[in-house]
């Protein structure tokens, strides 16, 4: 599965790439993610807008620190609208990861973005860092919308490990 991390400094996109993948390997998942980042600023961007666009339309998953979710810049809220127009997976959710270490999210998302989710039929995921254990991290998925987001995996979920040129030469 695809997740797009948007982040405002590095630590934040290592800490969600991190539990993603953490999370994603327990039994119960059984997912494995593809992740890509974007610094925020950089969608505010028309060259990266377009291309950031293109890369993200396949997303399961639009990771965003909490502290943006909860005063969202208004050309960031229009670039979401246009990934939202543009994605392929109807089932996508977005994700507001805590960047600090809080036994939960405590940040409240901007009634804009709250509207944006609910327009689009998104599913709100909240990502969790613990406090004890800023690595172990969980995933908060409404059961009712875990089944569809199991279903999109791709058939092929480990194919994107192979190297492209693998497997179609001669003497392989």
């Amino acid at each position: 599965m695809k997740a797009i991390i948007i982040y405002e400094n590095i630590e934040f996109a290592a800490k969600a790439c991190a539990t993603l993948r953490r999370v994603g390997c327990r039994d119960e998942m059984d997912i494995q993610w593809t992740a890509k980042c974007w610094p925020v600023d950089a969608l505010n961007n028309p060259i990266i807008i377009e291309e950031s666009l293109v890369v993200a339309r396949d997303a399961h998953l639009i990771v965003l620190p909490a502290n943006l979710a909860k005063s969202i810049p208004l050309w960031f809220l229009r670039w979401l609208e246009r990934w939202a127009m543009l994605r392929y997976i109807q089932e996508a959710a977005v994700g507001i990861l805590e960047p600090t270490h809080t036994s939960r999210i405590e940040t409240p998302m901007h009634p804009q973005l709250i509207a944006f989710v609910r327009k689009h039929g998104l599913t709100q995921i909240d990502i969790e860092l613990p406090v004890n254990d800023p690595l172990a991290g969980s995933i908060q998925v409404p059961p009712d919308i875990l089944l569809p987001l199991l279903v999109a995996q791709p058939v092929f979920k480990n194919a994107a490990l192979l190297a492209s040129y693998r497997s179609f030469g001669i003497n392989e």
